[in-house]
């Protein structure tokens, strides 16, 4: 009976580490998706942003259905935006990625078109950071149009990371997806814009 019971002992004794690693190993499992959320979301320079991606026609057509405001606090309906080709670029002060491809964006906004495509820099910081948002604007002399929201946004718009941008043409149409930062300070993108612009 001895001998049995030392066996068992040995027996346990081998397999323990295997049972911690598969425990460990399963509880990471679990909790991965919340922790590197949280983390993304509390690390200032975004460290966690996932690598960019580029999808076209991920989606068919546009949801309008919302209100943001500009840095006065006046609310403007999206509809009202309809029937041009959209650049929306949804961003934060406190994102690294978002504030690095800033630029690019305000050279591609010099660049094209601006009375038929209409550019929506959405910040989705908190709405008592507006005057921080302002301050970040003004002290880098970017002159592209800056919102928040006001009210939810439309689903298409509620993505797990930031910074994310969406191109849409005039028939309303998702052309563009691009989930990561990236240079718009492009001949690529001054004509994608410039070709949607010119059609109706």
């Amino acid at each position: 009976m001895l001998k049995d019971a030392t066996q068992v002992k040995q027996w346990l004794g081998l397999i323990k580490p295997y049972a911690v690693i598969l425990s460990v190993l399963l509880l990471i499992s679990l909790a991965s998706k919340p922790l590197f959320e949280l983390l993304n979301r509390l690390m200032p320079n975004n460290a966690l942003q996932p690598h960019a991606t580029l999808s076209v026609n991920e989606e068919k057509s546009f949801d309008y259905a919302f209100t943001i405001k500009d840095l006065n606090n006046r609310k403007i309906p999206v509809e009202k935006f309809r029937g041009k080709v959209l650049f929306i670029n949804l961003w934060a002060t406190w994102c690294g990625p978002c504030r690095a491809e800033m630029p690019t964006i305000e050279a591609l906004y010099q660049k094209v078109n601006r009375e038929e495509i209409q550019f929506i820099i959405l910040s989705i910081d908190d709405d008592l950071d507006n005057q921080k948002v302002r301050r970040f604007i003004e002290k880098n002399r970017y002159t592209f149009p800056v919102f928040m929201p006001s009210g939810n946004l439309p689903q298409q718009l509620q993505v797990p990371s930031i910074p994310v941008t969406l191109i849409i043409d005039k028939q309303g149409n998702v052309v563009r997806k691009k989930t990561g930062m990236t240079n718009y300070n492009t001949g690529q993108y001054v004509r994608l814009l410039e070709e949607l612009a010119t059609k109706n």
